[in-house]
């Protein structure tokens, strides 16, 4: 993997300067700010304690810092054709590490939804892509198109299934190139409006590959918890706390292994958000992972921490 280059750092310390500074011009941006457009910005830095690349099964079990960038874009329109509603965007979050450069990491997503209501239900199309680079190489492209429905059961009880179709492409490892499909399901029970809810939610799919070894399907369940705190008042903390736990099976024998692989996957996530003006938020997020594999590369546990300042620049 190359190393990244000089207008790739200008371009990551210019995003990380504005970040650093919010306070100067953000709220005059507001101001004059485009109907349904919003633009934001934010910089930080993420520790992690176990370096990896999931899509290639690559652990380092070294440990760094990255200074991480991001950008955000979103345009949403109610009955922008007729009666269907618009949402769409783009992001960009890039992460530079002080040591093992090998890892840094860029990441572009963008999407399209389209959505109206039918028979007292919201349904809805979106297309998404993700592009991704590490070290500064080309590492997937990734396509997916997904329907969905969603209804509000009750005023405490919303729903939302769905189902969707994936083609990634992995650089240079043409055998891990693979379709996929998946069906989830989640809910929100609001136990005080938006202020404090739990969510449930579930998620089956299937992975192939052109090469049949990484063939697999997998269960997922997650679980969460979020409360706005207002201590003080005008100084409100919304707290998500969640864990998830998924299941692959992988379907043919690995040559490599000498068996069939089977990953068992949990995760414990709490995050925080604290409003710090009308444009400017401060974002704390903790992870730890506990992860079983037959795979060695795939077997381990470890924790990731992120501190980010996000401006709302439109």
């Amino acid at each position: 993997m190359s190393r990244v280059s000089s207008p790739g750092r200008a371009a990551l310390l210019t995003s990380v300067a504005l970040s650093a500074a919010p306070f100067v011009h953000a709220e005059s941006l507001i101001a004059g700010a485009p109907e349904n457009l919003e633009v934001s910005a934010g910089g930080g830095l993420r520790y992690e304690d176990n370096l990896v690349v999931e899509s290639l099964d690559v652990s380092s079990a070294q440990s760094d810092v990255a200074a991480v960038a991001k950008l955000d874009l979103g345009y949403d329109k109610d009955e922008a054709w007729g009666e269907t509603d618009l949402r769409s965007g783009y992001s960009l979050e890039d992460r530079r590490y002080f040591e093992e450069k090998d890892f840094n990491l860029q990441v572009h997503y963008g999407y399209l939804d389209l959505s109206r209501e039918v028979f007292d239900l919201t349904a809805g199309a979106m297309m998404d892509a993700t592009y991704a680079r590490v070290g500064g190489s080309s590492l997937l492209n990734s396509q997916k198109l997904t329907g969905y429905v969603t209804d509000l059961v009750t005023r405490q009880l919303y729903v939302r299934g769905s189902v969707g179709l994936e083609r990634t492409t992995i650089e240079g490892n043409e055998g891990r190139d693979n379709n996929g499909q998946r069906l989830d399901g989640s809910a929100f029970y609001f136990l005080d409006g938006t202020e404090q809810y739990l969510t449930a939610k579930a998620r089956f799919s299937r992975e192939q590959a052109d090469n049949d070894v990484f063939d697999y399907q997998a269960e997922r369940i997650s679980l969460g918890y979020v409360q706005r705190l207002g201590i003080p008042e005008q100084w409100p903390v919304r707290v998500r706390a969640d864990w998830r736990y998924e299941m692959r099976r992988y379907g043919e024998f690995d040559p490599g292994l000498g068996v069939k692989r089977q990953d068992f996957r949990q995760r414990w996530r709490l995050r925080l958000d604290a409003p710090v003006t009308d444009a400017v938020s401060l974002q704390l997020k903790v992870e730890h992972r506990n992860y079983n594999s037959n795979n060695p590369a795939l077997d381990f546990d470890d924790n990731r921490i992120q501190m980010l300042v996000d401006v709302a620049l439109i």
